[in-house]
Order: structure tokens, then C-alpha cells, then sequence
């Protein structure tokens, strides 16, 4: 997502892979860009990253 108002960003990529026929694991992101002046300026540019182990039965 991008706002073109205040140049702000959001990007959340995303991975998955079937270890088995039943159990993925996802491995995700997320990234907020933004600038001086922004809606988001106090938080700066900020990122998290994480995984999920799923299981289907």
C-alpha cells in the first residue's frame, strides 16, 4: 500500500511451504515506510518479522 499524499508505505510480504501433506509454515513480514511530515513520522520506519507452523487434520 502506498499514500501518495504523505509518501507513507506499507509492505507485507509473505511465504508459505508445504513441509507435509497436512503442516505448512508461513513466513511473513511486515515494513512501514514512512517520511518527515507523515502521518506515521513519530513511529519511523518500523518492521517485524514472523513465522507460523500450521497443522491440518
Amino acid at each position: 500500500m502506498f499514500n501518495p499524499a504523505d509518501l507513507s508505505a506499507y509492505i507485507s510480504p509473505n511465504f508459505t511451504i508445504s513441509l507435509k501433506d497436512n503442516l505448512d509454515l508461513l513466513i511473513g513480514s511486515q515494513l512501514l515506510l514512512s517520511t518527515t511530515g507523515s502521518e506515521y513520522a513519530s513511529m519511523g520506519n518500523t518492521y517485524a518479522a514472523f513465522a507460523r507452523l500450521k497443522w491440518s487434520f
